[in-house]
């Protein structure tokens, strides 16, 4: 995943955005919009090659200012964005359907030996695990 930064541009009652590459069923080329609190720049994901970088850029309109980011210049803003915050709540729903607060409680007051206990927390690294490879398929975070 490349990742870019780019600013929205609003002149003369045009707007100018990001150009997101042209994909097609042969040649599928994902692209995500990752949204955040600050809207003057915005953090796009694209899967495209280093190779593909350049001629990706020179497609973008010169007044939006797009350059390509790394992932640790940008990471803090990731973990910020919208769906980053859905795939967390999801997890945590997952977890919950299975062990509410009260219970959780309760099985870690038997201890980090008892059985009931190690099964909740394969269980809850299982869940958080799942949100973990759901971030990685959608360039939120690494695979490390």
């Amino acid at each position: 995943m490349k990742y870019f930064k780019c600013k929205r541009v609003l002149t003369e009652g045009e707007i100018y955005d990001f150009i997101a590459p042209t994909s097609s069923i042969e040649n599928p080329i994902l692209h995500y919009y990752y949204d955040s609190p600050d809207y003057d720049i915005e953090i796009h994901g694209v899967d495209i090659t280093q190779q593909e970088v350049t001629d990706f850029l020179a497609l973008q309109h010169p007044c939006c200012a797009v350059e390509q980011v790394e992932f640790a210049d940008i990471e803090d803003r990731l973990k910020s964005c919208r769906i980053y915050k859905e795939i967390d709540e999801r997890t945590v729903s997952k977890i919950r359907l299975r062990y509410d607060i009260n219970r959780e409680l309760s099985l870690i007051k038997l201890g980090y030996s008892d059985p009931q206990y190690v099964e909740m927390q394969q269980y809850i690294e299982w869940c958080r695990a799942q949100g973990r490879a759901e971030k990685i398929a959608i360039g939120l975070k690494l695979d490390s």
